[in-house]
């Protein structure tokens, strides 16, 4: 017998979507506003998701 699955309200889930993508946008604009050459999307994802926020 399976359980069912634990649901959250799609107002829960875009909350989530909404503080991540602040977190990329936040991550983005130090990035840009630093006179440095530019550092790969991917980094900058990887630093996103490894913050865990």
């Amino acid at each position: 017998m399976t359980q069912p699955l634990p649901m959250e309200s799609v107002e829960v889930l875009r909350k989530h979507q909404e503080r991540e993508e602040r977190g990329i946008n936040r991550i983005i604009d130090e990035r840009m506003a630093d006179p440095a050459p530019g550092v790969p999307i991917e980094e900058i994802m990887g630093e996103t998701l490894a913050r865990g926020e």
